[in-house]
């Protein structure tokens, strides 16, 4: 507790961070569909004064009895957590929903919805960009913290919030788990 009240300011003003409250938030809802077992919530979500449209997807158990959500940061977006074929959660959603845990998908910069079929996305490049502007990594740890505030603030998700991280995902993770001290915990693939 010591080490993070001393190094987080640090590590929070070297990325550019910030911690939304969910009042700065801007949701907007883009459907919500009742499946067998769960409903499916399409959402974009970002900080007012940042201007951020983070597309997220959010699986809700139909018990009452939740047990928490649960965000999940994939390096190759939200897409990666569902099954192609049927339409629906793959794997990890559907036991993390099994369990009684809400879950919340979201492509964060330049993944997922922000990339163009077949052509990888990139920052546009400025002169000494990484010098002016936060590096692509610290964009994706303050989408994760957004995506933190929204589902502990969210009426569709209730109880603590957990963090997973899957390939690339799993290192801005570790910087938001580090950041928001009140993620009940953080799960990090470390990109095997």
């Amino acid at each position: 507790d010591a080490f993070r009240e001393m190094a987080r300011p640090a590590l929070m003003n070297a990325m550019g961070l910030l911690i939304p409250a969910m009042g700065e938030l801007n949701v907007k809802n883009l459907g919500k569909e009742e499946r067998g077992g769960y409903t499916l919530v399409c959402l974009r979500i970002g900080a007012n004064a940042r201007k951020e449209a983070l597309p997220v997807l959010l699986y809700v158990p139909a018990s009452k009895a939740m047990k928490g959500t649960v965000a999940i940061a994939h390096g190759d977006g939200k897409a990666a957590l569902a099954d192609l074929e049927t339409g629906g959660p793959g794997p990890l959603v559907k036991a993390l929903l099994a369990d009684g845990r809400a879950v919340l998908a979201f492509d964060a910069f330049l993944t997922g919805e922000h990339n163009m079929p077949g052509n990888r996305t990139e920052r546009l490049k400025k002169s000494f960009s990484d010098t002016f502007l936060p590096t692509d990594t610290a964009y994706r740890v303050q989408d994760a913290l957004t995506a933190i505030a929204f589902a502990r603030g969210s009426e569709y998700a209730r109880g603590p919030v957990d963090l997973v991280g899957i390939g690339e995902g799993g290192l801005w993770s570790l910087f938001a788990g580090a950041v928001d001290g009140d993620v009940r915990a953080v799960i990090a693939d470390a990109n095997q």
